[in-house]
């Protein structure tokens, strides 16, 4: 964290605010799961958008992503998924298969109707997976320990459905 706190110290100079060192010890702390690299891109991208020193949920949302980015996302890969073109299941993030079910499973998804029924299970979809994408945000943060980055189980994807591949 050298890296980020200097880098932090120079932005703060260069907008010619004040850091103290009891902020810029709990801005650490409560950044303390990420990598340094990924901290000091998103306080260079935050330098494009703010003048001011960024509070961590934007140093965060830099490196994540909104949750709406992060379900949008989400749904691409579902939807690659059932097509055949992405394998990447298993990796995938707990909000994701918890979505998938909320709209009815892998097989609701990959026999609806592409032009009516795809855009609405895309809304419930993402309605789901932001909902759980937070409670897994705040079971993880209280069951990991500052600087210990626990990421979430996936599952496995058996059986897809081949319609939106054409297969």
């Amino acid at each position: 964290m050298t890296r980020f706190k200097a880098e932090l110290l120079r932005f703060a100079q260069a907008a010619g605010q004040e850091l103290s060192e009891e902020r810029l010890r709990a801005l650490c702390s409560y950044l303390s799961n990420y990598a340094e690299t990924d901290l000091i891109d998103a306080l260079h991208q935050h330098a494009h958008q703010s003048p001011w020193i960024p509070a961590p949920a934007e140093l965060i949302e830099l490196i994540e992503g909104s949750a709406k980015d992060r379900a949008a996302l989400a749904w691409s890969h579902v939807l690659a998924t059932i097509a055949g073109t992405d394998r990447r299941v298993l990796s995938a993030p707990r909000a994701m298969h918890h979505a998938v079910r909320a709209c009815g499973g892998w097989g609701a998804i990959g026999h609806a109707n592409t032009r009516f029924e795809l855009p609405i299970l895309r809304k419930q979809f993402i309605a789901a997976y932001i909902a759980a994408d937070r409670r897994d945000a705040i079971a993880h943060r209280r069951t990991t320990a500052p600087g210990e980055n626990l990421e979430p189980r996936g599952g496995v994807v058996e059986g897809v459905s081949k319609r939106l591949s054409g297969r």
